[in-house]
């Protein structure tokens, strides 16, 4: 790990709300993305309530890059927001652990993950919006 800035490694050696939440914890929201190559792989679980991110963890495994960007991507979006957090986008994550321009995809699974977790969660409110019960 030798060309990374000191806060990539520093998310790496110490990364932030890594793990994942219960599974019968209420107001969860996951989403995944995978790089095509398949190697780098992360895993975003977003505790909502209403309009905010109450909190946020992280699975990932990969590049030093991926995992630094995944942390500090819940460490922005835990207590934010949700319109917010979906305005982050890999360009900014990855200027903020100064990332090299060939590892701004990195940060774009971060974004992607997040995207299918906010889509999966719309999709599970609007069918019990709809659930006559």
């Amino acid at each position: 790990m030798t060309d990374v800035s000191l806060l990539v490694l520093e998310h790496v050696r110490h990364p932030r709300n890594a793990g994942a939440f219960a599974p019968d914890e209420p107001h969860v929201a996951s989403g995944s993305a995978r790089a095509p190559e398949g190697i780098d792989r992360v895993h975003l679980y977003l505790k909502l309530e209403g309009p905010t991110v109450r909190a946020a963890r992280f699975r990932a495994s990969g590049c030093p890059a991926l995992i630094a960007s995944a942390s500090l991507f819940t460490e922005r979006a835990t207590g934010a927001a949700r319109v917010e957090v979906g305005a982050l986008d890999a360009e900014t994550l990855a200027a903020a652990l100064e990332l090299p321009q060939h590892q701004v995809s990195k940060a774009a699974l971060v974004i992607e993950a997040f995207v299918d977790a906010c889509t999966k969660w719309d999709a599970r409110e609007d069918e019990r919006s709809q659930d006559p019960r």
